[in-house]
């Protein structure tokens, strides 16, 4: 049976113990993988060889150490039930902290994907193969998957899909889908594929308070313009008026005298 490379590559010595930054902890925060805790966990645990000791013995007496909070709680509780199997142990973390409503709600999210406005194949693809990796127990074929990716594109993305596979997409096989789209994903930058869709959520917010609100017109009816300005006399038109004591008085012309 061929071993995992992270297995191969640990040290032959008879102990070795990993520095403590590269132990996983898991909290039960709602937004953590306990697969993923996993996964992490076992590779750390690959790292550490003790003569005559299981690697599985050496999961299982390294696992509460992994643990914090209501997590470290739950094993308190259950370690007596498992009698040390760490396949026990392993099954019983992952019903614990992802329930079959979690998976439900993952295999819902799964079938009715949709691509994101703006979004690019690649970024598309990476987003569903990370939704899909999340639980290993969705029991769906490979070539429902494939075909819920495909019915969530866009008209233009799969009409490229359709032009870069030399004809219909749907009709490759699910492992010629699979290996069309990892070479559509390699040319794309990791870092680009990631965080395509978190910098088009940080610009909407950075352009979100520059969109002001129309001000209000002012209104242009008479009565309100008569309100707030008042009428000036004309210059033009108006005669100018002396003051009351000259107004009283005629100016006249002498009389001319024959």
């Amino acid at each position: 049976m061929e071993q995992p490379l992270f297995e191969l590559s640990a040290p032959r010595g008879e102990f070795y113990e990993p520095p403590p930054l590269l132990e996983p902890i898991y909290t039960t925060n709602q937004y953590e993988n306990p697969y993923n805790h996993l996964r992490d966990f076992e590779q750390v645990c690959s790292c550490l060889k003790i003569r005559g000791m299981k690697q599985e013995t050496v999961r299982s007496k390294l696992f509460p150490f992994s643990l914090q909070e209501r997590a470290k709680q739950w094993y308190t509780s259950t370690v007596g039930c498992v009698n040390g199997s760490w396949e026990k142990l392993r099954d019983r973390f992952c019903l614990a902290f992802f329930p079959v409503t979690r998976i439900t709600a993952l295999r819902v999210e799964i079938l009715s994907f949709k691509q994101i406005e703006n979004e690019s194949i690649s970024a598309a693809w990476s987003r569903f193969t990370n939704l899909v990796q999340s639980v290993p127990t969705l029991s769906l074929l490979e070539y429902v998957l494939m075909q819920h990716f495909h019915t969530g594109l866009d008209k233009e993305s799969a009409f490229y899909l359709h032009i870069t596979t030399g004809g219909s997409f749907m009709h490759k096989t699910p492992s010629e889908g699979r290996i069309m789209l990892d070479r559509i994903l390699e040319n794309t930058s990791f870092m680009t594929q990631t965080n395509e869709n978190q910098s088009k959520a940080s610009v909407s917010k950075i352009e979100e308070p520059l969109t002001m609100k129309p001000l209000a017109q002012p209104s242009t009816s008479a009565s309100s313009i008569d309100e707030k300005v008042p009428e000036q006399p004309s210059v033009e038109n108006e005669e100018i008026q002396t003051p009351d004591r000259e107004s009283s008085t005629t100016h006249r012309s002498p009389p001319v005298v024959h």
